[in-house]
């Protein structure tokens, strides 16, 4: 869970170099249309949250492929992973409509709406967040997207979907007057 009243985590590469969209899909554990973990207790998968596809993936199932051939298509990019968490506060609930929503809004604020990405949905105890998982090279000019200032854009974007969905204000980089 990403760290308390920090609503819009960038996740760092996880590796030197570049990352991979194959192991980070295991890590978040992808699966065709749910997100699945294996119990610790009693080794049974269980469902873990639901999954939301871009328009830009064809098949959900052969998302990471996909993904991975649009970004060999630019190769100075030296990691075309942009893996970032939305996150609600205890006690909020975003229903399906709210939470793709924001995947959404969130995209269109790092001008990548039209980019491959992949997004989760999970609950860890009593907070619910959303992983998404976007490629940064675009499936049809294979440019890569400009992540300048990416921390701010999605920190304002943040009280835009608060303001927009009714969630109470959280702390963060960017504050939302009522006016």
């Amino acid at each position: 869970k990403p760290e308390s009243e920090v609503l819009a985590v960038v996740c760092e590469a996880r590796t030197r170099g570049a990352s991979s969209f194959g192991r980070l899909a295991d890590y978040l554990e992808f699966g065709s249309g749910q997100s699945r973990k294996v119990d610790p207790a009693t080794g049974e998968v269980v469902a873990r949250g639901d999954m939301y596809y871009s328009d830009a993936i064809l098949e959900g199932s052969h998302a990471v492929a996909e993904m991975e051939a649009v970004a060999a298509q630019n190769s100075r990019v030296r990691d075309p992973i942009f893996h970032y968490v939305l996150a609600w506060q205890e006690g909020e609930k975003p229903s399906r409509e709210q939470w793709q929503s924001a995947v959404l809004r969130t995209q269109e604020a790092m001008g990548m709406v039209a980019h491959q990405f992949l997004a989760a949905l999970h609950q860890d105890g009593t907070t619910w967040h959303v992983h998404v998982l976007s490629n940064r090279v675009h499936p049809d000019t294979y440019r890569a997207a400009d992540l300048w200032k990416c921390h701010e854009r999605l920190d304002l974007t943040i009280r835009e979907i608060e303001q927009v969905q009714g969630w109470k204000p959280s702390r963060g980089l960017a504050r939302w007057e009522n006016g």
